[in-house]
C-alpha cells in the first residue's frame, strides 16, 4: 500500500540529494577559480619580487627553497642559460623556457604545471606550480563544506518525517469521523477546524452523504407504499407482472412470471370472502 508520507519523504530527500550535488559542483567550480586566482597572483609576486641583480651571484647556482615554500623558481637570461633555480620544489626538466611575459598552461611529463614569466632587461624569471597541487588544495577545501552538509542530510530526512507526521493529523482526523459514521448517521462532516487543502474533500463527502440521504428517504417511501399495495391481493398480481416486465435478467423475468398464477389463485381465494363478508 502507497504511503502519501513515504513518499513526500522520499521525494524530498531525493530533492535535497540532488541539491547538495549541484551545490557540491558549483562549490568546486567558484572554489577551484578562487584558488587559482590567488595562487596565479602569488606567482606573480614572486616573480617580481626576485631581483637578478642580487640574487645571481654565479651561473649555475642552485637554491634551496625555504620550508612551506611550494612555489618553484628558475632565472635564465635571454640566451637560456640559467642562473640559478629551487630545489624540492623544482620545475620539470621538460618545461619549456618562455620569453613572454604573463601567465601560461604548461604540460609536462609529471603533470600540467602553472607558470608566470616575469622578463626584465637583466634576464627571465619563472614561477611555477602543479595544477594538481591546486586540485588537491580544492578537493580539501570542498571536503570541509561538504561533510557537514552530508551529516545534515539524515537530520533533515528525520524533520521533515515529523514534520509530515504533524502535517497530516487533519487528514488522519478526517478518516476517523468518516469510519465511525454507518448508514443511520448520514449528517454531514464538520469542516469548521479542516486545513483549506482538505476543504474540497470534505465538501464532497457531504455531498455525497446527502445524495446517499436522499436516495434512503426515497428507498423508504418506495416500500411503504410497496407495503401498502401489496395489501390487495390484485395490486400483488400486477406488480408481479410489472416486475416481469422491467427484469433485466431472463432467470429474473422467469421468477416473476411464476408467482403470476400464485397471485392470480390467492386473488380468487379471497374474492368470496369478501363477497360473503359484504353479504353479512
Amino acid at each position: 500500500m502507497k504511503s502519501i508520507r513515504a513518499n513526500l519523504v522520499r521525494w524530498t530527500v531525493s530533492v535535497l540529494s540532488l541539491g547538495l550535488i549541484i551545490v557540491v559542483a558549483v562549490t568546486y567550480v567558484l572554489m577551484r577559480q578562487q584558488v587559482d586566482s590567488q595562487f596565479d597572483e602569488e606567482l606573480k609576486q614572486v616573480a617580481l619580487a626576485v631581483h637578478l641583480r642580487e640574487d645571481w651571484i654565479e651561473a649555475g647556482r642552485v637554491r634551496i627553497a625555504r620550508p612551506g615554500f611550494y612555489l618553484s623558481v628558475r632565472a635564465y637570461d635571454k640566451g637560456g642559460n640559467v642562473y640559478f633555480e629551487t630545489a624540492l620544489p623544482t620545475l620539470p626538466d621538460d618545461l619549456p623556457q618562455s620569453f613572454r611575459e604573463g601567465l601560461s598552461l604548461a604540460l609536462t611529463a609529471d603533470g600540467p604545471w602553472r607558470v608566470f614569466t616575469h622578463v626584465t632587461e637583466e634576464g627571465i624569471v619563472q614561477v611555477g606550480q602543479p595544477v594538481a597541487t591546486r586540485d588537491q588544495l580544492a578537493r580539501d577545501l570542498l571536503l570541509r563544506v561538504v561533510i557537514p552538509m552530508l551529516f545534515l542530510i539524515p537530520f533533515l530526512a528525520a524533520f521533515i518525517g515529523w514534520a509530515l507526521k504533524r502535517g497530516l493529523v487533519p487528514l488522519e482526523e478526517t478518516s476517523r469521523r468518516v469510519r465511525g459514521r454507518d448508514a443511520l448517521r448520514l449528517d454531514p462532516l464538520p469542516i469548521g477546524d479542516v486545513p483549506q487543502e482538505l476543504l474540497p474533500l470534505i465538501k464532497q463527502i457531504n455531498g455525497l452523504l446527502g445524495r446517499l440521504e436522499l436516495s434512503l428517504d426515497s428507498q423508504r417511501k418506495f416500500l411503504a407504499d410497496a407495503a401498502h399495495e401489496l395489501r390487495s391481493p390484485a395490486a400483488a398480481l400486477a406488480l408481479q407482472v410489472q416486475l416481469a416486465r422491467g427484469a433485466h435478467s431472463e432467470d429474473a423475468r422467469r421468477q416473476a412470471l411464476q408467482r403470476v398464477p400464485l397471485s392470480h389463485h390467492r386473488s380468487r381465494r379471497d374474492r368470496p370472502l369478501s363477497s360473503s363478508s359484504h353479504r353479512s
